[in-house]
């Protein structure tokens, strides 16, 4: 069967921050960490800030203050100014009632921040949640990587017929099949598929290459109902497995432990006196 040119194009791929320009790199099984996914794209972490902050000046030394992240903790705001804490100390370090009000200040600045940052369409305080995003399309990727590098080698083709597999993913017949799912159920359902493809061709339909694979997904789009209520079912044995091995340990770790009973061959009370230890 055919291989793909480079086994590792399964295994790591780049992809470029949408800001800086320079190349990400991703490793199978390895941990996605200071990468943005956002409206489509990839960023690095500290890219996304700085593109996603804005600029105010200082009511004290009337340099720029970069703002970046709602929670910095160096600035507040004061008769509708910005400014950094240290020089605003500096300059009303002689007002101990604006020394005291400082943490009123600085929260007047976090609901300023966040209110820009809302107003935004890269809202910066949602960054958490577009770097789970990121995580959840590098896993995807992945698997869609999986899925066409099974199907090359499988099939005995270079290119894969991308728009048809794309349409599973994008549920153009009406479900999505995500392609953790779709490679599982190739390689749980080939045996099946190649007995389909034998009995077509005893009825004379030769179907080959791009062609099969076409067809194959056909097939497997029409039993990915019995597929997930496989996976159901996969998750309530589990389940169940999982209970009983925690019953198991509790009865073990609850019983009573029997005494150490010095036994005599010649006697019957040594027995007696274990059976009662154990049974009560």
């Amino acid at each position: 069967m055919a291989r793909a040119k480079n086994d590792n194009l399964v295994n790591e791929f780049d992809r470029v921050c949408h800001c800086c320009q320079r190349h990400i790199h991703f490793e199978r099984n390895k941990s996605v960490e200071n990468v943005v996914f956002f409206d489509g794209l990839f960023y690095h972490e500290k890219c996304f800030k700085e593109s996603a902050g804005f600029h105010r000046k200082c009511g004290g030394c009337s340099k720029d203050i970069v703002i970046e992240d709602a929670d910095q903790k160096d600035i507040l705001v004061f008769k509708n100014k910005y400014w950094h804490e240290d020089c605003f100390k500096k300059k009303y370090s002689d007002k101990p009632i604006f020394m005291e009000n400082i943490p009123e200040y600085k929260e007047d600045a976090y609901v300023k921040i966040v209110g820009v940052f809302n107003g935004r369409k890269k809202d910066i305080t949602k960054l958490n949640e577009y770097k789970i995003a990121a995580v959840k399309e590098v896993d995807k990727i992945f698997d869609e990587k999986l899925v066409n590098d099974y199907i090359r080698k499988q099939y005995d083709i270079q290119t894969v017929p991308w728009d048809s597999i794309a349409a599973l993913y994008d549920g153009k017949y009406g479900v999505k099949i995500p392609p953790k799912h779709l490679y599982d159920m190739f390689v749980r359902k080939q045996s099946y598929l190649d007995k389909i493809n034998a009995q077509n061709i005893a009825k004379g339909k030769d179907i080959t290459g791009v062609s099969r694979v076409k067809y194959d997904l056909k097939v497997l789009y029409n039993k990915y109902d019995s597929y997930l209520k496989f996976l159901e079912k996969q998750k309530i044995l589990e389940a169940e497995a999982q209970s009983d091995k925690t019953d198991e340990k509790l009865i073990l770790t609850t019983a009573p432990q029997p005494k150490t009973v010095e036994t005599n061959n010649n006697s019957d009370d040594s027995l007696d006196d274990l059976l009662n230890d154990i049974f009560g």
